[in-house]
């Protein structure tokens, strides 16, 4: 059986509260949503303003696959080099010919599919560079090798306004951005198999102005003096999306937004850390490799004629994970099923599903 592909997106990880979220809470993120590939934008990881070559090997050790960006890229005079020299730190593709770095990276998971990223940038309010929209054919085309490869290519869109959110998300199979650094809740599979959000959010402080110390920045609106802005601390969230998708197809099957406080984070690292020791200790199988077998059917190793029987450790699947084994199980261990019934509220789906 072929599992889906699972691919986490990280949004704007802003100065060292995003980057301890990341440190923090990626190894528990990747365990518990069992994570193939984690794409993040890094942009702002330096103090809130651009990337360094030390912060940038910071996050790839920590378990970021890919980093995107955007026009704070170049903030850190440094990056220009780092950029040229890391081919995992993305730049917009739709940059003039002859800015140092690359716009997209493909990326493989660990049995060896195929992810390619692609990262633009939108022009509304921006400056003028190359039309993000023929970019993104133009790399599509460059990644593909022959027709039967890469047949869904996620992409990072990095565009700046609400009317330019959605334009995007019609010819790619994995579309967000994260400028605002204000999570919306829009996630949905558009009808052909893009999985669409249109603002991941910000993984740093929430209690700030996009991740700034509140007041310079009101002050600047007040009197329109310049002020120094420092990276704010209250209220650290990490924002996120998973996406699902058919490795065959390269259509997204689910997508769900991450939003989690520091609490939550240390929460969800201490339920890994239980279940990994219960697993450990006790070396039992996951609970859908048992086969089913009444009690008395079951009898202890003659070696071991005194030892209790084993209870399977508790693992928390996600909806996605459940209805995929029951559906296997359906398909493998029952080859006709009738069913009776009646059916209310019937509604056949873009996708051909009732």
């Amino acid at each position: 059986m072929i599992w889906p592909v699972r691919i986490l997106f990280i949004g704007d990880i802003v100065g060292r509260p995003g980057r301890d979220l990341v440190k923090r809470g990626l190894p528990s993120l990747v365990e518990h949503h069992s994570i193939d590939v984690v794409i993040a934008n890094a942009e702002n990881a330096a103090a809130g303003f651009g990337i360094t070559r030390e912060i940038g090997d910071q996050l790839l050790d920590w378990g970021v696959d890919v980093m995107t960006s955007g026009n704070h890229v170049w903030d850190k005079k440094e990056a220009l080099d780092y950029i040229g020299t890391e081919s995992r730190l993305l730049r917009p593709a739709n940059y003039p010919a002859g800015v140092p770095g690359n716009g997209s990276y493909l990326a493989r998971t660990k049995d060896g599919q195929t992810i390619g990223v692609i990262n633009v940038m939108g022009r509304v309010f921006m400056q003028n560079i190359d039309d993000p929209f023929v970019i993104v054919l133009r790399e599509i085309e460059a990644a593909r090798p022959n027709p039967n490869d890469l047949r869904g290519l996620p992409r990072r869109g990095y565009v700046r306004k609400d009317r330019d959110g959605l334009a995007p998300g019609r010819p790619c199979h994995g579309c967000h951005r994260d400028s605002t650094h204000v999570q919306t809740a829009d996630e949905r599979i558009l009808p052909k198999g893009t999985g669409y959000l249109t603002d991941v959010g910000m993984t740093g402080p929430h209690d700030s102005v996009i991740g700034v110390e509140i007041e310079p920045a009101l002050g600047r609106f007040l009197n329109a003096l310049p002020a120094r802005f420092e990276t704010a601390t209250g209220n650290p969230r990490l924002n996120a999306v998973l996406i699902e998708s058919d490795p065959q197809s390269g259509r997204a099957t689910d997508i769900d937004r991450i939003s989690l406080s520091a609490s939550d984070i240390d929460e969800l690292a201490a339920l890994q850390q239980r279940s990994g020791a219960a697993t450990t200790s006790r070396s039992c199988p996951d609970l859908f490799d048992l086969p089913f077998e009444d009690d008395d059917e079951i009898a202890s190793p003659a070696s071991q004629p005194s030892l209790p029987r084993q209870v399977p450790s508790r693992r928390i699947l996600t909806v996605t994970e459940l209805t995929v084994r029951v559906r296997d199980l359906l398909e493998t261990e029952f080859f006709e099923v009738w069913v009776e019934g009646e059916l209310s509220n019937c509604r056949l789906w873009n996708t051909g599903h009732l």
